[in-house]
């Protein structure tokens, strides 16, 4: 029985020194974000030399980024148990007891972290190990003159412009970027959400994935937008919920986001219905001409001669008209006016004729 407990022994001591006494192969990400753990959640091994590397892609001026690494757990043996941070070879720092503080890495270069343990397996059972998080980001804080604030994943920011966020493009001076895969082209210019295209002077454009046609990018423009809101749910599904040109006209709904969409000199263009409670219109013409003394009223019969000839009312337009240009709402409510005010006079001079014929009739039955 001895032997029987002894060869137990033996084997979970065998057991125990190959699970303990594994050593982790060198990883390397190319990518410019992400996270990486060593052994959270399930502890480390004793006697493990362990390297992560971060060999991020930057953009072409690399030296105006910086690889910036946040330790989001940390849990070492103190003093027995060891991670050492490298940029390039030059080591940064060894640390045990408590969490580092973020870690720059000069943009262009890589990092290595290393974690080095000893071999003392019962305490080893107690401690996590670490978690990092990753960045490429603009490290100009503050903007000189002529030059640009980038901050995000692979911003792309030009002169006197500022770009914060992920994939995001200024081109113009004066411009900002905001969010993530948006373009500020035009001078002076904003983009703010997901996929947003601000292309002229000036404009300020948010939401997601809007319609924008380029306009004058360096100096302002009537024709052109100065405020967008996108609403499109992809680069191929583009749409604008609202746009307002420089000329003060407001386009709401798809497919009117353009000077020519908006022709005439009417400011609201909308897309599809409107309701409202109430509609107050202030200046519009009025049929009471129609009972001036000088108002030629047409008789009946050139009236019916007309609708003959031509399927609708005098000063009506015709059907097809409405179906190619629409119709002025106001012009239409004069013109029903004017029709009600004539059918009116002609009541009254029926009213009038059916007098006189009712007077001789009773004068010819009195005789």
């Amino acid at each position: 029985m001895k032997n029987k407990y002894y060869y137990i022994l033996i084997i979970l001591f065998t057991f125990g020194i190959s699970l303990f006494s594994q050593t982790a192969k060198g990883q390397t990400s190319y990518d410019s974000y992400g996270t990486y753990e060593d052994s959270p959640g399930r502890y480390y091994y004793h006697n493990t030399y362990s390297t992560f590397t971060i060999s991020p892609t930057y953009p072409a001026n690399a030296s105006d980024y910086e690889l910036v690494i946040t330790f989001l757990e940390f849990d070492m043996e103190c003093k027995y148990d060891y991670v050492s941070v490298y940029e390039e070879n030059t080591l940064i720092g060894v640390y045990d007891c408590y969490k580092p503080a973020p870690i720059v890495i000069e943009g262009g270069n890589s990092a290595r972290i290393v974690i080095d343990t000893d071999g003392n397996n019962t305490d080893n059972l107690n401690y996590d190990g670490y978690k990092i998080k990753w960045e490429v980001r603009g490290k100009k804080a503050f903007i000189p003159h002529e030059e640009s604030y980038n901050s995000g994943y692979l911003p792309q920011a030009s002169a006197y412009s500022a770009n914060i966020g992920i994939n995001n493009s200024t081109q113009g001076k004066g411009s900002m970027a905001y969010g993530s895969g948006n373009s500020s082209n035009g001078e002076k210019s904003f983009s703010g959400g997901e996929g947003i295209v601000s292309s002229s002077y000036a404009n300020f454009a948010i939401g997601m994935f809007n319609s924008s046609q380029t306009g004058n990018l360096q100096s302002w423009a009537s024709t052109d937008p100065v405020f967008e809101v996108g609403i499109g749910s992809s680069s191929n599904d583009r749409k604008n919920a609202l746009t307002v040109l420089k000329n003060g006209k407001i386009g709401i709904g798809e497919d009117m986001y353009t000077d020519s969409q908006m022709s005439g000199s009417y400011k609201l263009f909308v897309n599809g219905g409107i309701r409202t409670t109430q509609v107050y219109v202030t200046k519009m013409p009025w049929a009471d001409y129609v009972f001036d003394k000088s108002y030629e009223l047409k008789p009946l019969a050139e009236v019916k001669e007309f609708i003959d000839e031509n399927g609708h009312l005098p000063n009506v337009p015709i059907a097809s008209e409405v179906e190619k240009a629409g119709v002025d709402l106001a012009e239409v409510n004069k013109l029903l006016l004017e029709k009600i005010e004539e059918l009116t006079l002609y009541l009254i001079q029926q009213d009038e004729e059916l007098k006189n014929q009712k007077a001789l009739i009773e004068e010819l039955m009195n005789r």
